[in-house]
């Protein structure tokens, strides 16, 4: 995984989740205050960048099944294929 997205990260919260991994965004909602921003790191953990303090693990996963719904059908196909690539299996 690369960075996909060039677009600063403006919470110092999530630049340490991130923590010099790879890191992709997976997309966004809101505006302004409440704007909330999914990345997904180069291990395949999701962090939401909020106003706040960074959200990150299951919370953040089912934020973004709930809220960001073609974005979590992308990664989990990502994720199928790539588990069959690994196997041999398609």
């Amino acid at each position: 995984m690369k960075n996909t997205k060039q677009r600063k990260m403006n919470s110092i919260g999530i630049r340490r989740w991130v923590n010099g991994m790879g890191v992709e965004e997976i997309g966004s909602a809101g505006e302004g205050d409440r704007k909330v921003t999914a990345w997904r790191r180069s291990d395949g953990q999701i962090g939401l960048e909020t106003n706040g303090d960074p959200v990150v693990g299951v919370e953040a996963e089912e934020w973004v099944g709930e809220f960001l719904p073609e974005a979590a059908e992308r990664m989990m196909a990502s994720e199928r294929h790539e588990a069959e690539s690994e196997s041999g299996t398609k």
